[in-house]
């Protein structure tokens, strides 16, 4: 989405500055209004964008630290289960 917004803001770009459109001076402003509207988009894809990376690494670290308890229960029963069997063959 946020290439889209940075596409829309070239070709603003290259509407206000063509020699081939003629605008009038209301259409003008009207432009320059959706030029900062753009920015503004801009900015705000760029805000969500980081803040949904932020969570997204949250979310990442909580799911590790799940995998690493899991995984230290499942050691200790391994080696736990191990030791019973080895006392059993002796």
């Amino acid at each position: 989405m946020l290439w889209s917004i940075k596409n829309n803001e070239l070709l603003l770009e290259k509407l206000q500055k063509s020699p081939l459109i003629h605008f009038k001076e209301d259409e003008k402003d009207l432009l320059e209004d959706v030029v900062t509207e753009n920015k503004q988009a801009i900015e705000m894809a760029n805000i969500y964008s980081s803040i949904l990376t932020g969570t997204m690494d949250a979310f990442a670290s909580v799911i590790s630290n799940n995998l690493n308890i899991v995984m230290n229960r499942l050691t200790v029963v391994s080696i736990v289960g191990h030791r019973r069997k080895r006392r059993n063959t002796w």
